[in-house]
């Protein structure tokens, strides 16, 4: 600890936590594993496809569009693609600007690459003099048409020519030779000028060789569906929200350390899980609020005020002063009288905030769900006052919280640091009370809720017959899986021992409205519902005041494993059989920490069945190596290590994805060395264990060891390093033992 505060407070490193700009740096972005994949496939299209698919990315503002936009223009240049980027700006909002804008863009991008002679060359250098007006002579410059022509619409008020800017691209295209990506930031000026989206359209959906990404926020969307319907033909949507996950949380927090060599562990407490946790629940998964959090950790560990980086109230209060600089906060009313409200007023507040419905909707998620409900004439008087100091409003009956996006950041750190947490959330009260019902039937079902986007009952057992209909029938008959299938997959596969699918539709109904939330039940627990503590209170409380919760279960029989198998390998599609093999290979985890390796085994080989992937493999060698299976795990780690160079070869210049797969070689090497060492095979198992310690990459193989053994009951960490010698067998048998134990 001590060593990293010395560090800290030094003049050698300065604060990595940026978060007043975009991720600008590839080896710093985080998280968005699944827009990635999307964005990746697109490019690989680009690559071969004559007409590429363009993107664009919305979400609101400081949700990360920008930083993922770059990221784009990354993973461009890695597949040898020229990039082009256009920052859009008020003054763009006429073609003239716009689309000289978006040539000097290309041009550049091109030149850069190499087309033309080069940046140096004698066509850019004649461009560059007509275009900053250092030449008075148009005739000169020959070659490219659209700049001789911008030159004389700028000067003489000319309208500008479709056909010569389309000429031009083509000719650059070709020149070129390889695909051009064109980055749009700050598109919601396009969304105000349905002129230029027209002319965009017409020049580009016609134009080969350019693919176009756009980032801005949801009121761009409309207006590019409106000029490029159907847009689906045309564009693929990729929403940029908050980060689903904690993993992408844990990312945003560490990699910025790790880039100035320091390791994570040190910066935080001995309780870092939870830390994490915290950041991310206090910043509601949004990029630019972790980033404000941690730079202000950071900020008091430089100024010798904390040893470590932690979450204290005078970090949110330094958070607090931070988001009040930001459009005139100091200025409004409501700060002022929000600063004046007790803890007990902004617990008050909290409960008004639970979800956007009439005051009796909210007092009866109190009711319910609060385990110190709130009385109908508190919530009342709370609201009146509230509306009167400018923190609420009243549409229509309902209430909602007055503010905008810096408004609710601001309220939600306040309340923070008065130890209350408060959430503007944007539910409806139907979804309000699923979201408070999830928590009880998800413990009581081990799997996710089946959502079923309020169907009738009737429609919701129909899909649910389909699917099960759809996996049990034979192997030869033609037609495809529903698209529910994945929804209910990891449920069938718990499920398939016993031959049955259980599944409750839960009702709930208060204030004259219902929901219904579909769970399926886990083996040999169809009493679990009625009997669980949970619901059961719930179903009183609701009883009290005038609702109802109730349940109806329903069964279907199911086929056996291999039947279903046989059937998902005719019929799935792609990215179904990935996503099979991903419940598959979460059931094995699961099983994994049960301590039944032989189930895990068999789930984790039927996700390598359906999708032939290094990870898979990984863990199919590493379980074998537990059961003791010698040639098994041979046999599966000898896959993972072909899979993985295969899939290596296949990244083109994907840095992170490339990290990943030189780790799973790595490690199936490593497994591979223990199982032809327990063979007998001493010089194969020591010459595979220098492959990894003589591995170039900086994470090596090395470090993965230590990870899988610092779990051991007595603390001691291994490290396979140096010259093996004759103490080898005792070490990896001891090694070995430890994964067991």
């Amino acid at each position: 600890m001590a060593a990293f505060t010395e560090l800290v407070q030094s003049d050698l490193l300065w604060n990595p936590y940026d978060f007043a700009n975009p991720v600008n740096d590839d080896s710093l972005f985080a998280g968005r594993q699944d827009e990635l994949k999307e964005i990746r496939y697109y490019l690989r299209l680009a690559a071969k496809a004559p007409r590429p698919i363009n993107l664009v990315l919305t979400g609101p503002r400081s949700a990360g569009k920008t930083s993922l936009l770059n990221k784009i223009g990354y993973e461009a240049k890695g597949r040898g693609f020229a990039v082009a980027r256009i920052d859009l700006n008020e003054g763009d909002a006429n073609p003239l600007s716009l689309f000289y804008k978006i040539y000097d863009a290309v041009l550049l991008a091109a030149v850069t690459e190499g087309a033309y002679a080069g940046i140096g060359g004698p066509l850019y250098r004649s461009y560059r003099t007509l275009i900053d007006g250092q030449g008075t002579s148009t005739e000169s410059f020959t070659e490219l048409l659209f700049p001789r022509h911008f030159a004389l619409a700028n000067q003489g008020g000319r309208m500008l020519s479709e056909v010569t800017l389309r000429t031009d691209l083509e000719n650059i295209a070709r020149e070129l030779g390889k695909p051009c990506v064109l980055l749009f930031d700050e598109c919601d000026v396009l969304a105000k000028s349905r002129i230029e989206l027209e002319m965009l359209r017409n020049i580009f959906m016609n134009t080969r060789g350019y693919m176009l990404a756009f980032a801005g926020t949801p009121n761009l969307f409309p207006a590019l569906e409106d000029v490029f319907s159907p847009i689906i033909r045309q564009f693929k949507k990729i929403p940029v929200e908050k980060f689903a996950s904690v993993e992408d949380t844990i990312e945003c927090i560490t990699k910025p350390l790790r880039q100035l060599d320091i390791d994570p562990t040190e910066a935080f407490p001995e309780t870092a899980r939870q830390l994490h946790f915290d950041i991310h629940r206090l910043a509601n998964g949004r990029p630019y609020e972790v980033q404000l959090l941690c730079h202000f950790m950071f900020k008091r560990v430089e100024e010798g005020k904390a040893n470590r980086m932690a979450i204290t109230v005078d970090v949110l209060d330094d958070v607090r002063r931070e988001l009040e600089t930001h459009e005139e906060g100091n200025d409004r009313r409501w700060v002022s009288a929000l600063r004046r409200l007790s803890r007990e007023d902004i617990q008050l507040l909290a409960a008004l905030l639970e979800c956007k419905g009439t005051i009796r909707q909210i007092w009866a998620l109190s009711q319910i769900f609060s385990p110190a409900p709130l009385s109908l004439s508190d919530l009342e008087s709370g609201a009146t006052r509230f509306k009167e100091l400018g923190l609420l409003s009243e549409e229509e009956g309902n209430l909602k919280f007055r503010g905008d996006q810096f408004d609710e950041i601001y309220v939600r750190y306040f309340a923070a640091s008065r130890e209350v947490a408060l959430f503007v959330t944007p539910w409806e009260f139907s979804e309000a009370l699923k979201f408070e019902v999830s928590p009880a039937l998800r413990r009581i079902s081990g799997v996710e809720i089946f959502r079923a986007r309020d169907s009738g009952s009737s429609t919701v057992r129909q899909k649910i017959e389909e699917v099960v209909a759809a996996i049990g029938l034979e192997p030869s008959a033609k037609s495809t899986l529903p698209d529910i299938t994945s929804t209910l997959y990891p449920s069938l596969l718990r499920s398939l021992d016993s031959g049955e699918l259980t599944v409750a539709e839960v009702r709930i109904t208060a204030v004259g409205t219902t929901v219904s939330q579909w769970v399926t039940m886990p083996p040999g627990g169809t009493n679990l519902l009625f009997e669980d503590s949970n619901i059961v209170a719930m179903a009183n409380k609701t009883r009290a005041i005038g609702g109802e919760l109730a349940a109806e279960l329903f069964t279907q029989p199911l086929p056996t494993v291999e039947v279903m198998l046989s059937r998902i390998d005719q019929s799935a599609s792609p990215r179904q059989l990935e996503e099979f093999a991903s419940a598959h290979l979460s059931y094995a985890y699961d099983l994994h920490g049960l301590r039944n390796y032989e189930k895990a085994l068999e789930q984790s080989s039927f996700a390598q069945r359906l999708h032939a992937y290094s990870p898979h493999a990984t863990v199919c060698a590493h379980l074998s190596l537990l059961l003791g299976d010698w040639e098994s795990a041979s046999t599966y780690a000898g896959d993972a290590r072909t899979l993985s160079l295969e899939e290596k070869s296949s990244l083109q210049g994907e840095s992170s994805a490339n990290d990943e797969v030189l780790q799973q070689f790595l490690l199936s090497t490593y497994d591979l060395a223990v199982a032809r060492l327990m063979q007998g095979r001493m010089l194969e198992a020591a010459q595979l264990l220098q492959e990894c310690i003589d591995s170039p990459d900086a994470r090596s193989i090395k470090n993965a060891i230590l990870v899988q053994v610092e779990g051991g009951s007595d603390g001691t960490s291994w490290n396979i390093s140096g010259d093996l010698d004759a103490d080898f067998n005792s070490m990896t048998t001891q090694l070995l033992a430890k994964f067991e134990g």
